[in-house]
């Protein structure tokens, strides 16, 4: 039989129907034979470049590969290979089976297992379909591996739209179902996913999973008992609030029998404590329903008591009361015990809370044994100091006692500043964190790249010019396995040739290094021909960040010239700080050799100053002779740069939207608070960098491009530029910050290190921080509670958080922030003990939403705050807005607390 050739193996798979005739080639061939083939194919590879998507390529390459090259680890590695993915169809993958079925049909339950081990994140289609083939193929166990999973599934999940076929049938018909279908509790966000699918319960509920699993545990073809327990222990094992919503819809959808639950008590129980709110909710509804029934144990009842009240989701501890109230009379012997587990709900700070506990414990006190009762008075003889009034007289007078005033708050910790880590050390070091540096994920669209780390940019840059001047061939011979990396990231940025992040600029220093080595091009595309610094400034680039890449632009250019001298913007303090006497002697060095200094370097160095220079520093510069000494003389004469005026103006911007967004026609139009910055100091008006800071008028039309600004992993570095000057920052930090209180991520990293910074924090920061706190997203708040507490242990910069708060009132009215997530912000500063800080706060939030024409969603919880905070810090004196109060009737949250908070501030 002939061997064939890649030409006519491309020959052949390009007639019409080709492809289908491409196993027969290579049918009956020796191994032999087959290797004969590969080295063409090889070359075929390397010929085409590394092109994607050129089916007529990729698929006889793929078919050909499988056919020929040895071994199932190395068929597996052709297989897997990214420049030969492209058919977006996976019409191949039936040709790779056939071959492969041929050739060595037991290679392929170990092919299938390498590349399902292989399936990524950016599952492609053809990727899972030859796993898929190859598995049915075989007939083999199907894949341990997650992504095969989750192709399983999302292919089922096509299923109904491709073959008009309702989901129960098509996992009928499909052999691996019975396995697959309890694989999907082991995976992640399958869940949500079958939530997100759940929105056609009512019009199509055929292509459901809920109805699915429901329709096939009726019939028997899945275990109904296994099934429970896999939604259960899922739960157990930690899962994500979106995933534990999706399979708590499951659960409920197989609507356990009475049995069922009782069988499963004990998992309940354990589901109380800390599973998440969709189990938990499963898990009291069930106990609850079975104790009615009488099938629950008095310590049961008492053990699922203790466990709801310790959980910060109220709407289990309220109905926990419910349950406890009719409990004890169910349960008579173990009363007691059950008041006594609901009076652990007092070491939580939620006044309501402690109300409605003390309700209960006034009502059945009295009808209590005297042994009973005096298990319920140690308790809540111990809870006293947790309690605030006037919750504290209440439970005093059911003690017979006369309550203790409110024990103060304790003050806050000091504020103790971060400390520089060491510089790297040798060559070695540096190759190896800059290696480290490079590896990060730095897709800006990704939800898994992380923020850059500001002092590792600055740890890089220090030890880069450092070991250049010392010898730079000993450090381009130490850093070249790094720089096919460094090339690599240097080339792939989203923004074509502009230095527009820190990561490409640190990939462009790292590769300036070894000189020429044939990039000429690439390096006259970032940095022209040496003769300038600063790259003109892209459209919808924020000032910082431009001067941000501008410095570490000139930084690379600095790198790939022989001329050495000091680096003067070096940091000595983790926030940021240049050393004034270091700056000084710098200055006196590349005077003494008669050279300028690199102009940004300077710039940046002037722009680091600390608020206090030693008056040596300033007198030893006074001295200096050349342009550059005199201009910095002239600075730190002046003590720094002073600090341009900030102010906040309000804008809004229509949405682009297409047909299906708006309604009869109407525009969205969005409404921002942003913030103005005066103008550039005369001193540095001529500068490269602090014109860029500065000259922010309002009306400028940033808010134009607020979505632009989503993809800053570099705002953390903003801090640097300017350490004494935070305001001044958080005027441009605002700008990306007003897209977390929308859907995106981030941005508030740089929010601790402000909080660190110095200067006077006014409007500018005051904007920042209310962004912060109405963030979406539970990790971006707890950033802005950590900045807020660092603000409020500052003596030395006095922060207005009334102000704050008014900016917070502001927002909340034009709908940029919701006051739910405004709470969760508040209650971590309060619960770490911040109770006058977030009562300052409260002066300037509170009496706007208390004016207002339509009362807030979460006012009740806001005044409840304020209520706790106003207690604890000893706060009196009435608020404009809360007179009403005094009198008003009712139950409803808002008047409650209203009144408990008028109570606390007009105690004597």
């Amino acid at each position: 039989m002939t061997v064939p050739t890649w030409p006519y193996i491309l020959l052949t798979a390009r007639r019409k129907g080709g492809r289908q005739e491409l196993p027969a080639l290579f049918a009956g061939l020796t191994e032999a034979e087959r290797r004969g083939v590969v080295p063409e194919l090889k070359d075929a590879l390397k010929t085409r470049g590394g092109r994607w998507g050129d089916e007529s390529v990729v698929a006889p390459l793929r078919i050909a590969g499988a056919a020929c090259i040895g071994g199932a680890a190395s068929v597996s590695q052709w297989l897997a290979r990214r420049d030969l993915q492209g058919d977006w169809k996976a019409s191949a993958n039936e040709q790779v089976v056939a071959v492969l079925m041929e050739r060595q049909p037991g290679w392929i339950p170990d092919i299938a297992e390498r590349l399902a081990a292989r399936l990524g994140d950016d599952l492609w289609v053809s990727d899972w379909d030859l796993v898929d083939r190859l598995v049915r193929a075989c007939g083999a166990e199907p894949p341990t591996a997650e992504r095969y999973t989750t192709g399983w599934f999302a292919d089922h999940t096509r299923q109904p739209h491709r073959r008009q076929q309702p989901l129960p049938e098509s996992l009928r018909a499909d052999p691996l179902a019975p396995v697959m279908l309890l694989r999907l509790f082991d995976v992640e966000q399958i869940g949500r996913r079958m939530e997100g699918e759940d929105r056609w319960r009512d019009q199509e509920p055929a292509r459901t999973w809920t109805h699915a699993f429901r329709a096939l545990t009726d019939s028997g073809f899945v275990d109904r008992d296994a099934v429970l327990d896999a939604c259960l222990s899922r739960f157990l094992r930690g899962v994500q609030p979106p995933d534990a919503r999706g399979f708590a819809l499951l659960y409920e959808a197989l609507e356990p029998t009475e049995d069922e639950k009782a069988a499963r008590v004990t998992t309940y129980l354990r589901l109380l404590p800390d599973g998440p709110p969709a189990a938990a909710a499963i898990a009291q509804a069930a106990l609850r329903a079975l104790d009615e029934a009488g099938r629950l144990t008095g310590d049961q009842v008492v053990e699922a008591t203790r466990a709801v009240m310790f959980r910060p989701e109220k709407k289990f501890v309220r109905a926990q009361f419910t349950w406890v109230d009719k409990a004890v009379r169910r349960h008579p012997d173990h009363a007691g015990d059950l008041l006594t587990a609901a009076a652990t709900v007092f070491t939580q700070d939620a006044s309501d809370l402690h109300d409605r506990a003390l309700k209960s414990v006034a009502k059945f006190l009295p009808k209590l044994t005297e042994q009973q009762a005096l298990a319920v008075r140690a308790e809540l003889r111990a809870s006293l100091d947790f309690l605030v009034e006037p919750s504290l007289g209440a439970a005093a007078a059911l003690l017979g006692e006369e309550a203790a005033p409110t024990a103060p708050a304790p003050e806050m910790p000091p504020f103790t500043p971060r400390e520089l880590p060491p510089p790297i050390g040798s060559v070695d070091e540096l190759a190896e964190e800059l290696n480290a540096y490079l590896a990060t994920t730095r897709n800006m669209w990704s939800s898994r790249a992380e923020a850059t780390d500001p002092i590792a940019v600055e740890r890089l840059v220090e030890a880069l010019l450092r070991e250049s001047a010392r010898d730079r061939q000993a450090l381009a011979d130490g850093l070249r396995p790094v720089v096919e990396r460094a090339l690599d990231a240097g080339r792939m940025t989203w923004f074509g040739t502009d230095v527009t992040n820190a990561y490409t600029a640190v990939a462009a220093m790292a590769t300036a290094t070894i000189g020429k080595s044939g990039q000429q091009g690439w390096f006259r595309s970032l940095f022209g021909k040496g003769e300038g610094v600063g790259a003109k400034r892209g459209a919808g680039v924020p000032g910082p960040q431009h001067v941000l890449v501008t410095r570490l632009h000139e930084v690379a250019q600095r790198l790939r010239v022989p001329v050495a001298g000091p680096y003067l913007a070096k940091p000595v303090t983790a926030s940021g700080y240049v050393d004034p006497a270091e700056l000084v002697r710098g200055l006196e060095e590349w005077e003494a050799a008669g050279r300028t200094p690199w102009a940004c370097d300077l710039e940046q160095a002037l722009l680091r100053l600390p608020r206090e220079i030693d008056a040596d520093s300033v007198a030893r510069a006074g001295k200096l002779a050349s342009p550059a000494g005199e201009w910095a003389a002239q600075v730190m004469a002046a003590g720094g740069m002073p600090a341009p005026a900030v102010m906040q103006w309000e804008g809004t911007r229509k949405q682009d939207t297409h047909w299906w967004q708006t309604r009869d026609g109407a525009e969205i139009v969005h409404h921002h608070l942003l913030a103005a910055v005066g103008p550039t100091p005369g001193a540095f008006a001529d500068g490269n960098l602090a014109p860029h800071l500065c000259d922010v008028p309002e009306g400028d039309g940033r808010w134009k491009d607020v979505n632009g600004y989503e993809s800053h992993l570099d705002m953390p570095c903003w801090a640097l530029v300017a350490p004494a000057h935070r305001d001044l920052i958080a005027a441009h930090a605002a700008v990306p910050l007003i897209v977390t209180a929308d859907d995106h991520r981030g941005h508030t990293e740089i929010l601790p290190l402000l909080a660190e910074a110095d200067g006077t924090p006014g409007p500018g920061m005051a904007l920042a921080v209310a962004y912060g706190l109405g963030a979406r997203h539970p990790e971006d708040r707890t950033r802005t509670a950590d900045a807020y507490l660092t603000l409020a242990a500052r003596p030395d910069a006095p922060w207005d958080a009334s102000a704050t708060g008014g900016v917070l009132a502001r927002l909340v009215a034009m709908d940029r922030v919701k006051t739910t997530r405004v709470v969760d912000s508040l209650k971590q500063v309060a619960s770490a003990g911040a109770y006058a800080a977030t009562w300052d706060l409260m002066t300037g939030f509170l009496p706007p939403l208390l004016a207002a024409e339509r009362r807030p969603a979460g006012l009740g919880e806001i005044l409840a705050i304020a209520a706790e905070s106003a207690a604890r810090s000893g706060a009196r004196g009435l608020l404009p807005g809360l007179e009403p109060f005094a009198t008003a009737k009712g139950t409803s949250r808002i008047t409650v607390e209203g009144r408990r908070l008028h109570t606390v501030l007009s105690t004597a």
